[in-house]
């Protein structure tokens, strides 16, 4: 009786050709969309100057005077920019054409956990959600985190669904991995950390609960210390050279009083 279950729960042939045609429009749509050129001074823009200065091995705003150190976004995104374009050759398309590869799995994944959660019927129309949204279409064309990101964290909870399962080391340690990476693409990825913690808890795998901390303390700790020491960094900088523009100003301003 279960292993019949599981079959009618079983995506088919059908189910099949339907989820590859809607990953196959959806890619074709995110690339025809996809934007000519970098917007000048937006995001995508900082990312790419920030990957570029890790091919330098530091972490530096490259386009602002003295070359501060960055503070504001972790590294994940860049670093992920970094690596492809060494691979893949300069051209920041071979970027977009990996964020498309996200959504593709993205959409799979949250498919696959409805599937399991509800019927396989309904685990195709969660691709078609998925894959064919304006908003992860749109950020999917250009070299921004949320698709990464969105990855992450539908990996994150397809391994936490799939661990109640069975809840095997190497799933348990995936989905730590991957809440883990969320946080170094988007802040925001502390949250899912959180829920990976609680997860564990209420299972009462304490010793991977553990393993968690530790794993996410030396990630977010390590970010947010760095980021606190670059910002503290950054305004005592502009202190100094505000201070040294006044009394340049100063020095070159004509004496005034009584002739």
């Amino acid at each position: 009786m279960p292993q019949a279950e599981s079959v009618r729960g079983s995506w088919r042939l059908g189910h099949g050709l339907v989820i590859g045609a809607i990953l196959l429009v959806a890619v074709l749509a995110g690339w025809w969309t996809r934007a000519p050129e970098v917007e000048v001074g937006g995001d995508e823009a900082t990312y790419l100057i920030l990957s570029r200065s890790l091919d330098q091995g530091r972490y530096r705003d490259e386009f602002l005077q003295g070359t501060p150190p960055h503070a504001k976004y972790p590294p994940g995104m860049p670093m992920w920019i970094a690596a492809v374009r060494r691979v893949a050759g300069p051209d920041l398309d071979v970027v977009r054409a990996g964020n498309l590869l996200f959504l593709a799995l993205t959409a799979l994944l949250i498919g696959d956990a409805v599937r399991r959660l509800s019927s396989p019927g309904v685990g195709v129309a969660g691709v078609a959600l998925t894959a064919m949204s304006p908003g992860l279409l749109q950020f999917s064309a250009m070299a921004l985190p949320e698709v990464p990101f969105t990855f992450l964290v539908a990996a994150s909870l397809w391994l936490t669904l799939r661990g109640n399962e069975d809840p095997s080391r190497k799933r348990i340690a995936a989905a730590m991995g991957a809440a883990v990476a969320s946080f170094l693409v988007r802040s925001a990825g502390i949250t899912v950390v959180a829920g990976v913690l609680a997860w564990l808890l209420l299972r009462r795998r304490l010793r991977a609960g553990w393993v968690v901390v530790l794993a996410a303390g030396l990630a977010i700790g390590g970010w947010f210390a760095y980021a606190a020491l670059a910002r503290t960094s950054n305004r005592a900088r502009r202190f100094a050279d505000a201070e040294e523009a006044a009394t340049k100003a100063l020095e070159l301003a004509p004496a005034s009083g009584p002739a």
